[in-house]
């Protein structure tokens, strides 16, 4: 059975994109109740709840025998109204310490201030950490959360964040159910193209290592399948290999990396979906005697500063870093001083750094 939010969410989303579109200012009314029923197709009731969010956001105000007004946005000078929390899964690992700095770094010359929040990979967490941000009455969220891949509609994290009537962004995730702005890597090109790379390079047993519970994972993956295929190649189960985040700990890039190179027809070439994993896999399997680049390649993603310094240097794709983190404080802003700007999604395509770890099967 297919997810649904409440219709009235949906309702209070196309309110929003309605006043836009018309460009309404403070002090004009919106459509009667009556006229929002027609032209959403669906009761008062329901536009009566969506119109009720709004007001309660402070920004919609009704006054009786009128109608309903746009409310003029409150400026707030004191700290404590120039708030963003930023709620992450890490803050310490791989890339993330980048984007939060970025995030940072625009708050802070946008005359903002960052609260940061872990839920290290725990989502009950991430719900309690959130609850405790929006108490502190943050004006705005920027949110990566766990296990991206797997929420779903009905979920408490989805509730929350619909109820917060605060502008919330993103990060290396969309949510289709929901009309949020967002920040990400094209993420599904990425795998395509170091799949479409390794082929080029005269490989055809070709392996993938992704996180099946982070979007970024699955639609690389995805991807890079699509390669496969359009390439003519056949798929190869015992060459895909994937881990759920909470194994991180237990070095996944590693035993994965083994197993697939213990195959009685292992892969000559191996894309990892980060660097961090890749760089664990090329350690374990260097220690197990494997040459890379000449018995397995190897390819990642981000450009992590010790892709360059491994042995061999590791060939990867450029992860935007910082500047993500700007685009999604830069949103959040946005939204704080136009609530009724349309969200957006901002894709960044990743850039091919070639360096020492793919083999060339066409060169002795």
């Amino acid at each position: 059975m297919q997810e649904k939010i409440p219709k009235y969410k949906k309702v209070k989303q196309e309110i929003i994109k309605l006043i836009k579109q018309k460009g309404l200012t403070p002090g004009d009314s919106i459509p009667t109740e009556a006229e929002l029923s027609e032209l959403f197709a669906v009761s008062r009731n329901t536009v009566r709840l969506a119109v009720d969010e709004l007001v309660y956001a402070e920004l919609l105000e009704r006054r009786q025998g009128s109608g309903t007004y746009i409310v003029e946005k409150k400026t707030q000078d004191n700290e404590s109204g120039r708030l963003i929390g930023v709620v992450h899964h890490s803050i310490t690992d791989n890339i993330y310490p980048h984007v939060i700095r970025g995030i940072d770094e625009s708050l802070h010359n946008q005359g903002y201030s960052m609260v940061l929040s872990t839920s290290n990979r725990d989502k009950k967490r991430e719900i309690i950490n959130i609850k405790r941000l929006l108490k502190e009455r943050i004006k705005g969220l920027i949110l990566e959360p766990y296990a991206s891949a797997s929420i779903s509609a009905s979920d408490e994290l989805v509730k929350i964040i619909t109820d917060a009537s605060i502008p919330v962004v993103l990060i290396h995730c969309e949510l289709p159910f929901l009309s949020l702005s967002s920040v990400n890597i094209d993420d599904w090109k990425t795998g395509y193209q170091a799949a479409s790379y390794l082929i080029e390079r005269g490989h055809k047993h070709i392996g993938c290592i992704y996180k099946k519970n982070t979007q970024a994972g699955t639609e690389r993956f995805k991807g890079f399948l699509q390669a496969i295929k359009d390439n003519g190649l056949k798929e190869n189960p015992d060459y895909y290999a994937s881990f759920l985040e909470k194994d991180e700990h237990g070095n996944p890039g590693a035993s994965l990396a083994l197993q697939m190179a213990s195959l009685s027809s292992p892969p000559t070439a191996i894309f990892f979906y980060n660097d961090e994993t890749a760089i664990k896999g090329i350690m374990a399997l260097i220690k197990k005697g494997i040459r890379i680049p000449e018995d397995i390649s190897v390819i990642g993603h981000d450009d992590l500063p010790q892709s360059a310094i491994t042995n061999p240097p590791l060939t990867t794709f450029s992860h935007p870093k910082d500047i993500l983190g700007r685009w999604a404080a830069d949103l959040v802003i946005q939204e704080i001083n136009d609530p009724f700007s349309i969200p957006k999604a901002i894709r960044a395509r990743s850039t091919l750094i070639e360096r020492k770890s793919v083999k060339n099967m066409g060169q002795s």
